[in-house]
């Protein structure tokens, strides 16, 4: 009974992640996990793709395609609190050509719309090489300088932390060290525990590992 009441909303988007989102992502090293694409770099560092189901019963395959880009220190600090990898330090949505805003980030057509399909793959496939650019540090270095914060968007931290995260990943430097003062000196509120242990982190990860060239 169950399976006849889930086989028709799970298999469809199965279809669109098998046909028209693995063959994209394997070809750019991506692995795939049922519904996750992964490729991890020699550092650690991790890009992924996350098809995301959210029907609204319109269309056969209806969903998010989530990007998310997770520095190998951002991993080993949040993998201490039992996060995920949908926790990336940075992450995104993939956007819909010429969809109005409200719904711009949602997919949603039938398995014979043979257009909407070549779109999604050609629309993954036009934004793989920013995405996998963020794995260089000093990339995603740069944009986490300067980049606007917006919830569940772009650079999802405190952009203290993850600059700092960031240096740390290129090895000690006095920016670092000045930085990681300066976020041990702000005043209390709802991150000052992580924050705190963030801090505490950093030096003992730094020491351990290796800097990215």
């Amino acid at each position: 009974m169950v399976r006849d009441v889930i086989g028709p909303v799970v298999r469809p988007l199965d279809e669109v992640v098998r046909d028209r989102m693995s063959p994209v992502l394997r070809e750019a090293g991506f692995k795939r996990q049922g519904r996750w694409f992964r490729r991890e770099n020699d550092r650690g560092d991790v890009a992924s793709v996350y098809v995301q189901p959210f029907r609204l019963g319109v269309h056969d395959a209806e969903f998010f395609v989530n990007l998310y880009v997770l520095p190998k220190i951002w991993r080993d600090f949040t993998a201490r609190k039992g996060s995920s990898e949908a926790m990336g330090l940075w992450q995104d949505r993939l956007r819909v050509p010429g969809r109005l805003p409200l719904r711009a980030d949602h997919w949603s057509f039938d398995l014979s719309d043979e257009a909407a399909g070549r779109l999604l793959t050609d629309t993954l496939a036009a934004r793989l090489p920013e995405l996998l650019a963020l794995l260089d540090p000093h990339v995603l270095l740069d944009y986490a300088r300067t980049a606007p914060q917006a919830p569940g968007r772009k650079i999802t931290v405190h952009r203290g932390m993850s600059v700092a995260a960031l240096l740390a990943s290129l090895g000690p430097s006095d920016e670092l060290d000045r930085l990681l003062r300066e976020l041990a000196q702000e005043p209390g509120g709802v991150l000052a525990d992580v924050i705190s242990d963030f801090v505490d982190f950093v030096p003992t990860w730094v020491a351990t590992h290796r800097p990215s060239p």
